[in-house]
């Protein structure tokens, strides 16, 4: 919540600054932005694993990331018609208000644990108990961080590779979109706001469609979980780079409605692999999610450092063949983290994150902690009920141990 208000307060305060210091409190607000923005993701990815069983992992990211989407929908068409108004480019970052309601629904009703929450059920609190077992114990013992293992795990690095070629492809799309549409078919604002929009539409549709689809396929035992994300990253990964060079070879059709429909196919294909990379990170460390999150964040933020230096140095006029030669780039990215991630991801927890786990066990129980602690230390569900390691139910409660069945 205080990333979010420092988010929200530092662009909401841009306009303000920009009068009275000019760049430099513009630079000065950004980086005060990027520094709070930093610790959303890897706090929301530990709240995600504590919360959801892994079979569920898919779809909870697609839903939890479908924001990025709607703000990306919403925000051109929006942003284009404040800058056309009255009230001109000032008004985009007075929407940022928004933020305040986010802190007042998360504050009144959001919880870090499932154990806390008084919005569910007995019988989905034993159900999840039983379901995400990586919480059988409190963490009152401190534990070493395995950096070692973790810079020298291969999943790991396929995962960060892949992070820094979608965050390339993110910051094309994000960025430098309007540009394309205007140098190349010379939009008028109105219409590049619609057309830059259209990616964000397409991966919107897919990327849940395609989360609830692949966990269904775990459920049912069809697929493995190391499976799942490398055919949803690689299979995204691939077709988005295909689409890219198609629209690299179509640059000079004169109706921009047929480069608009590739748009929308690119973010179709681009939804599949929130299911891959992302899901890969909540899975390989569960203790560990916000730190392997972190790192992904760190080296897909090199992407997009880089994603600007590649435009820099191929354009210089915007003709359509310096577009076609950023295109071609990317692509290339794109379809080498498919392969890449296809052949070394994997969403099995790791040997050295379970050893960890195990370890802080074995230190609790000599410091005599009892193994089988009570969930429900912070919510009463039922003085009868322990958790145990698979099933979370006491015996002496049977309609609980039931429903966690």
């Amino acid at each position: 919540m205080i990333a979010v208000i420092v988010m929200s307060s530092t662009t909401f305060a841009i306009p303000f600054l920009i009068d009275i210091f000019g760049f430099g409190g513009v630079f000065a607000a950004r980086f005060v932005y990027g520094v709070a923005d930093g610790f959303i993701l890897p706090a929301s990815n530990w709240i995600i694993s504590r919360w959801v069983p892994r079979n569920e992992l898919s779809q909870a990211g697609s839903l939890f990331t479908s924001g990025f989407q709607l703000a990306g929908i919403v925000g051109p068409p929006v942003s284009a018609a404040f800058c056309e108004s009255s009230v001109k480019w000032r008004g985009v970052f007075y929407l940022c208000v928004m933020g305040a309601l986010w802190v007042l629904l998360c504050y009144f009703l959001g919880k870090d644990t499932f154990q806390k929450s008084k919005l569910i059920s007995t019988e989905e609190k034993a159900y999840l108990s039983g379901k995400i077992n990586d919480q059988r114990y409190k963490q009152k013992t401190k534990r070493k961080m395995p950096w070692k293992e973790m810079i020298t795990c291969v999943p790991l690095l396929a995962c960060l590779y892949s992070s820094f070629c979608f965050h390339v492809l993110l910051m094309f799309i994000a960025s430098y979109t309007p540009s394309f549409f205007k140098e190349v078919f010379q939009l008028k604002t109105i219409n590049n706001g619609f057309y830059s929009a259209l990616p964000h539409l397409g991966q919107a549709i897919t990327k849940i469609l395609w989360g609830i689809f692949i966990d269904d396929l775990k459920i049912r035992g069809k697929i493995s979980q190391t499976t799942s994300v490398r055919v949803s990253q690689s299979f995204s990964c691939i077709l988005v780079g295909i689409i890219m060079l198609i629209i690299r070879h179509n640059m000079d059709c004169d109706d921009v409605n047929v480069v608009a429909v590739m748009f929308v196919l690119l973010g179709l294909a681009l939804g599949p692999s929130t299911s891959g990379f992302f899901t890969s990170l909540l899975s390989l460390a569960p203790l560990h999610t916000g730190t392997l999150t972190s790192l992904s964040m760190l080296i897909g933020s090199l992407g997009m450092i880089a994603c600007p230096w590649i435009v820099n140095m191929v354009r210089v006029n915007g003709t359509p063949e310096e577009w076609q030669t950023i295109l071609l780039i990317i692509s290339l990215l794109v379809i080498s983290s498919g392969f890449i991630f296809g052949t070394m991801a994997s969403a099995d927890a790791q040997s050295w994150a379970v050893q960890n786990a195990v370890n802080a066990d074995i230190v609790m129980e000599k410091n005599g902690v009892n193994k089988d602690l009570e969930v429900n230390k912070d919510v009463e569900v039922s003085k009868d009920i322990e958790v145990k390691d698979d099933i979370g139910v006491n015996e002496n409660n049977s309609l609980l141990r039931k429903s966690a069945k």
